[in-house]
């Protein structure tokens, strides 16, 4: 009786050790892929990522001082206007791109840009300024922006104002 229930374990073990390996194999061949999708679905990039492929932006405008739900020109066809901050900034899972806040904290700040070609909403953008360089970019997205800072934080009834933000401003390739 000893002896089989010796057998068994020393069966479990060599079958867990199999499996390891087997598991470990199979997941140095596949590729790491990564799911950015948190960030309110699109395709995304870091700015790090987007700096090894270095022709494919260009950054425009540094710690550019924008106002707060003002309509800014980019170029004959494009505008944004930043939407929507909050202090404590948290996506929503939905990937409507909503933020939300979990305090009143001045923790994680965030904003969301709307972009417009002729006027039309094309596209949003969500920035937080605890992760420069990480940006939600969209198919077809021409701009980006990068929230670096503001000033007049302010909280109306539900809502979280800004009077201004600095903003790093850049367009993609």
């Amino acid at each position: 009786m000893k002896n089989k229930n010796l057998m068994i374990v020393i069966g479990a073990v060599a079958l867990i050790i199999l499996g390891y390996f087997a598991l470990r194999e199979d997941a140095e061949k596949k590729p790491t892929e990564h799911n950015h999708s948190a960030m309110g679905g699109g395709e995304h990039a870091g700015m790090s990522e987007m700096a090894a492929k270095a022709p494919d932006f260009d950054i425009l405008k540094e710690n550019e001082i924008v106002p707060f739900n003002t309509m800014q020109k980019l170029d004959d066809e494009w505008s944004f206007k930043i939407v929507q901050f909050v202090p404590a900034g948290t996506v929503s899972t939905s990937g409507d791109g909503v933020l939300g806040s979990v305090s009143d904290a001045e923790t994680n700040p965030a904003i969301k840009a709307d972009f417009y070609q002729n006027g039309e909403l094309k596209h949003y953008q969500i920035s937080f300024q605890e992760m420069p360089g990480m940006h939600s970019l969209k198919a077809g997205q021409v701009y980006f922006v990068e929230m670096h800072g503001y000033e007049g934080f302010k909280k109306s009834g539900d809502e979280f104002l800004v009077e201004a933000l600095s903003l790093t401003i850049g367009k993609v390739k």
